[in-house]
């Protein structure tokens, strides 16, 4: 058997396990948080308000990026919830780091003096 004949079945799985994840989901975009794509401005504030904007107590959550260049100048902090199961969608997308010093996506409990120790002893 040719592999090429296993591809139509081996999406289709994919599709059965991915459907129940995708469908309880809440879908967002950093467009819908005032994100635009290729405009040689930071969008990291945008990411925030997004990550920012994610109920406490939602579990499912995709994030769907446009295919472009984001731009970032400051570390986004994600909200750290354990149960929580985030899928995201990069689309060919990139994200472009100018001048940080540390990562782009932080989980939100290491701001302030925990961020500076991290930095410290990186």
């Amino acid at each position: 058997m040719n592999w090429k004949q296993l591809l139509p079945a081996l999406f289709l799985t994919l599709g059965v396990f991915c459907a129940p994840f995708c469908a309880s989901a809440i879908l967002l975009t950093p467009e819908e948080f005032g994100a635009r794509i290729d405009d040689g401005k930071p969008d990291d504030a945008a990411f925030q308000k997004m990550f920012d904007a994610i109920p406490e107590n939602e579990l499912n959550v995709v994030i769907q990026l446009t295919p472009g260049l984001y731009l970032f100048e400051n570390t986004v902090f994600y909200p750290k919830q354990n149960r929580r199961r985030t899928l995201i969608d990069g689309n060919h997308a990139t994200i472009k780091a100018v001048g940080l010093k540390f990562d782009l996506l932080t989980p939100k409990d290491i701001k302030g003096e925990k961020v500076n120790y991290a930095l410290t002893y990186m």
